[in-house]
């Protein structure tokens, strides 16, 4: 079982986010990047580049999504689930502050002066970018990516492979549903069904976005 084997991580991603990640965690936290075979890719602070999952399997045991396109990663953590891989402890920049009681699952991303808040709790594999604040008692759902600048109220529920745009807020205790979009700069004051994009200031409805296959 990878579990039993010593901790060695795969970034999944190259680009301007995973060179972010490696700038801030170091090289040394990875054994190297994966990209999809016929991507363009550079190595990243002199890590190898990999696009073979076969290759990942043999010399990783924990991955980490240094991506935020919603279909890639949901693809991405199949596939490394299925080798058996297994998402990585979270990482917490030493600037951000973390409540002591706040619950963050395997795989989590709490990015340089993000705040998550009493009693919250990050699901696997979601990413809070820097300077993000996560207030009390909210929950974010698995594979979900809170981008810089956010504001997120107490008592808020986000479900499952949502996208929170830059510079968002969300008042307290509203429910955004599963694989929803919220652009950036928007502003919820009220609930949203699931496959939801929401847009403008109050946030508006403006069309169902296809669920992710």
């Amino acid at each position: 079982m990878s579990g039993n084997r010593p901790q060695k991580t795969i970034l999944i991603g190259s680009g301007a986010l995973a060179r972010d990640i490696v700038g801030v965690f170091g090289r040394d936290a990875f054994v190297g990047t994966f990209v999809d075979e016929g991507f363009p890719a550079s190595p990243v602070e002199g890590l190898p580049v990999i696009t073979d999952w076969d290759v990942v399997r043999r010399c990783a045991s924990h991955y980490f999504l240094g991506i935020l396109d919603s279909a890639h990663r949901i693809r991405a953590r199949q596939y490394a689930t299925s080798l058996g891989l297994i998402p990585v402890a979270p990482m917490i920049h030493h600037s951000a502050q973390v409540a002591p009681d706040a619950r963050l699952s395997p795989g989590c991303l709490v990015g340089y002066f993000s705040v998550i808040g009493p009693s919250s709790e990050l699901q696997e594999d979601v990413m809070v970018m820097h300077s993000a604040v996560v207030a009390h008692d909210t929950v974010i759902g698995e594979n979900s990516v809170v981008l810089p600048g956010a504001w997120i109220g107490g008592f808020t529920r986000i479900g499952e492979g949502c996208f929170i745009g830059a510079n968002s807020s969300l008042v307290p205790h509203i429910t955004i549903g599963s694989n929803s979009f919220v652009a950036a700069g928007a502003v919820c004051f009220r609930d949203a069904l699931p496959n939801s994009m929401l847009l403008g200031n109050p946030a508006r409805r403006n069309e169902i976005v296809k669920k992710y296959e």
